[in-house]
């Protein structure tokens, strides 16, 4: 436990380090201005104060993943709207990762193992440049990494005491990170996988003994995204479970036309401030009735769907 806790210190040391130095480096360039400058970190600026100036509840159906905006609104509703502090939460985040690199090598490996892997993450330029942006990577991989953590070290033996929280907590985290990035909800039926397989060495019946802590992580995950589909339905009387951009994505990213990189289409800018207005006036132009940004989503859905049937 001792050399646990001083590895963990000196890795958290070092990823701290070298992150202060990357950020005192940034102050002395033109970096600042060039993260205000690119589309997403200006969008989502722009949102976090948006948020702050005109209400946390809105008044529209959100058509980008909320997590990141509202993560930044509370940072500036409690130092005030200037980027360098939510960079330096990020920062301090980026190091907090390393630390989890370093516990989950630890678990998966041997101590060896895991402080070479965390003094890998610390010196990570990839990462790094990450935290150093108003972009949604440092905060997603943070979660994640927390919930990977927490289901290596699940464990039913202790009365099953431990479990639960557990469980719960991973729900409720993943809810969090689905509300940034929604695709991680893939992991919503991969990990009641992982507890049957966990269930078997403490059960010769695992589906039925893991059916409750499946269902106490399910419900973690709902009370993390049941408020903003609750939002979402007040501002709009329409049921759309985070956001209304699914249906523009999964077209953009699969229609005959993709080629794996980000396409700008004919009909559309890729500035986010105009894309889902303008998928939404092609749709509405298509079906002739002018339709709300959640039925333009389900129109994309329903185009790709019958465009890939067509040419199986």
């Amino acid at each position: 436990m001792k050399n646990t806790i001083k590895s963990v210190l000196v890795i958290f040391f070092i990823a701290l380090t070298v992150r202060a130095i990357y950020f005192i480096g940034m102050q002395n360039s033109n970096i600042i201005q060039a993260i205000n400058s690119t589309l997403d970190s200006r969008f989502y600026d722009t949102w976090a104060q948006k948020i702050i100036n005109e209400g946390w509840i809105g008044r529209e159906v959100f058509f980008m993943n909320p997590g990141y905006p509202y993560f930044m609104a509370i940072l500036y509703s409690l130092f005030g709207t200037a980027v360098n502090t939510v960079l330096l939460v990020q920062f301090l985040i980026g190091s907090l990762s390393c630390v989890l690199v370093y516990l989950i090598a630890k678990k998966v490996f041997n101590p060896s193992v895991a402080f070479i892997s965390g003094i890998i993450a610390s010196f990570y330029g990839i990462s790094i440049f990450y935290e150093g942006l108003l972009v949604t990577a440092s905060i997603i991989t943070f979660i994640n990494l927390i919930i990977i953590y927490l289901l290596l070290n699940l464990d039913f033996t202790d009365k099953i005491l431990r479990a639960k929280p557990f469980l719960f907590i991973t729900g409720i985290l993943l809810g969090i990170s689905a509300l940034i990035r929604p695709n991680i909800l893939l992991f919503a039926v991969l990990i009641p996988i992982y507890i049957v397989w966990k269930s078997k060495t403490y059960s010769n019946r695992p589906l039925l003994f893991a059916l409750k802590f499946i269902a106490i992580f399910l419900v973690g995950i709902f009370l993390s995204i049941f408020p903003v589909t609750l939002r979402n339905y007040v501002v709009s009387r329409e049921f759309v479970i985070t956001t209304s951009g699914a249906g523009m994505n999964f077209y953009m990213g699969n229609n005959p036309q993709a080629n794996g990189s980000y396409k700008v289409l004919a009909f559309a800018r890729s500035d986010p401030r105009y894309e889902g207005e303008d998928f939404r006036k092609e749709a509405s132009r298509i079906t002739g009735r002018d339709l709300t940004l959640s039925e333009s989503s389900k129109f994309w859905f329903g185009n790709l769907w019958n465009t890939l049937r067509r040419n199986r």
